[in-house]
């Protein structure tokens, strides 16, 4: 716009179709002083405040504005907002020394730095006349030092500076602020046309991964939500926004970590992209493939409630008791929920809701409650068992006195390693132009089918369907030759029985006489001792 026009508080504005309102305010840029905006006052052709670009002004007289907008487009724009605007200091003056009344400064929004790139370590940028931006110069307000510059913010598709970043020492938040707020920039100092209490006012600046280590703490340190929900979900964040992947237990779960994450300072919005194996295996049970030469028989809506409410009452009709329990049906396979008190009383809810005609398999999500609320509750695997179950299971097998934590990992490395080798199957099979999985696809080692073999026993207590449901969840074909649909609960308790004796071998209980002496005499810390050495090659041996 041209100097020569002059812009006073109090003229009447005028659309293409009368009188909207009158000049409030006068929305400029602090460093240059140049007007970029009219705040125009409702009047009788404008129901509500609102900011015009001079852009749009057409002509200007004594008495008025004429802008290029119709009544109807300007009652378009969004209304004008008072908080997100400041009052320029009163002994603030334009480049040339003129004082404009009503003068105001717009504030970015917290979502500014969305979409803008952050300069590297040691960039300078050059901005308007000429003047250089370069991170440790010292940021001055018009009574005072603030900080010093961080980094500068460019819009990616311009390359130009739009914002830089201020930080103001440990305990202060780093503060973004629009390049258009610099006066002058001299040497290593850069005057803002501002005081440091409208500094105050202005959004603070976090990296992606200040937040995404923020929202990790709050999860796993201060939310109280389960460890199970926690083990299988990542946490990423870009421009501002968080994004959760992966999978939890329950769908409540799911919906907590992403209230957690939305409470955390700088979380500008999230994403959550994130499953909950509830959704999933009532997803994965309506498409579960039929074993090889049967006929799926798909219950109607009202043979389903029928079938559910007889398993409910087979499950809750006598002892062990059964705390709050529920029960669906998809087709022939019950899903039980509900908390029971030992182990043993959840294989008995299995066998139950087995016995009911019409039902073939079972998916039990049953919680056990035993000995302390740490071992009680939700089920740490997808498959759906609990941690005394696991426990249990690794004791047997390897002696081990795990943790919750301890267990929880073992078993979300075995779901892992089983979605892993049905991966490399599919791409075998699909090499050789098939969609049916055969048993030759699936990559085992010698070591792993040893375990299999040590697993027979183990795997009788390892119901197929909840398995197949999760392999189908996680992705897998539903194309599985008979042989390998049989072989299922013993590869998930090989892979169990995998981890644990790993953890066994490198971390035995009792260390040999001759080898804590060496550990403890020997001068080269890099140099390994011949058990550590043995021990690795019988790790070897027991995967491959």
């Amino acid at each position: 716009m041209s100097e020569r026009v002059e812009l006073r508080l109090g003229m009447m504005v005028v659309s293409q179709d009368g009188d909207v309102g009158r000049v409030d305010r006068l929305v400029v840029r602090p460093g240059s002083g140049e007007v970029t905006g009219l705040v125009v006052r409702k009047g009788l052709l404008l129901r509500k405040d609102v900011v015009v670009p001079v852009e749009a002004i057409e002509e200007v007289t004594e008495d008025f504005i004429r802008i290029r907008f119709s009544s109807q487009e300007l009652d378009a724009l969004p209304p004008f907002r008072e908080e997100a605007y400041t009052a320029a200091p009163a002994e603030w003056r334009t480049a040339g020394g003129q004082a404009i009344p009503g003068a105001i400064f717009a504030l970015p929004e917290a979502s500014v730095q969305q979409g803008l790139e952050a300069t590297t370590t040691g960039q300078t940028t050059e901005i308007t006349g000429g003047q250089v931006l370069k991170a440790g110069q010292t940021v001055s307000c018009r009574d005072g030092d603030v900080g010093r510059l961080s980094l500068v913010l460019l819009d990616p598709a311009t390359r130009r500076a739009t914002h830089f970043v201020i930080r103001r020492g440990a305990l202060r938040r780093d503060t973004i602020v629009p390049v258009d707020w610099i006066r002058t920039v001299t040497g290593d100092r850069v005057l803002l046309d501002v005081t440091r209490e409208q500094i105050e006012q202005l959004p603070e600046y976090r990296s992606d991964d200040e937040i995404t280590a923020d929202v990790l703490d709050a999860l796993w340190y201060s939310s109280g939500i389960d460890l199970s929900e926690l083990c299988c979900v990542d946490i990423s964040t870009h421009d501002g926004i968080v994004e959760i992947r992966g999978t939890t237990v329950t769908e409540a779960g799911r919906l907590a970590i992403e209230q957690v994450a939305a409470g955390v300072r700088g979380v500008l919005g999230v994403r959550n992209r994130a499953r909950s194996m509830e959704t999933l295996a009532a997803e994965a049970l309506e498409r579960v493939t039929p074993v090889a030469g049967e006929e799926a028989r798909p219950a109607p809506s009202a043979a389903a409630e029928q079938l559910a409410a007889e398993v409910l009452q087979a499950v809750t009709g006598s002892a062990p008791h059964v705390e709050a329990a529920s029960v669906q049906v998809h087709g022939e396979t019950a899903i039980v929920r509900g908390m029971v008190e030992q182990a043993a009383d959840r294989r008995a809810v299995a066998e139950r809701a087995r016995a009911i005609p019409g039902i073939r398999s079972i998916f039990n999500l049953a919680g056990v409650r035993e000995a302390t609320p740490q071992q009680a509750s939700e089920p740490i695997s997808a498959v759906g068992y609990g941690y005394p179950w696991i426990h249990d299971l690794i004791q047997r097998a390897t002696g081990l006195d795990v943790t919750l934590q301890q267990a929880t990992t073992l078993v979300r490395m075995a779901e892992r390693k089983l979605i892993d080798l049905f991966e490399v199957a599919e791409e075998a099979a699909a090499a050789n132009g098939r969609q049916r999985i055969l048993a030759h696809d699936l990559p085992l080692t010698k070591g792993l089918r040893r375990r299999m073999q040590e697993a027979t026993a183990l795997a009788r207590e390892i119901e197929l369907e909840p398995v197949l449901v999760f392999l189908y969840a996680a992705g897998s074909p539903e194309i599985l030759d008979e042989e390998i649909r049989g072989d299922l609960p013993r590869l998930m308790a090989a892979l169990l029985l995998l981890g644990a004796q790993m953890v066994a071998l490198l971390e035995p209980a009792t260390i040999p006489p001759k080898e804590r002496l060496e550990l403890l005499l020997r001068a080269d810390q890099a140099r390994p001792t011949l058990w550590e050495v043995e021990r690795a090659v019988q790790a070897i041996d027991l995967v491959l």
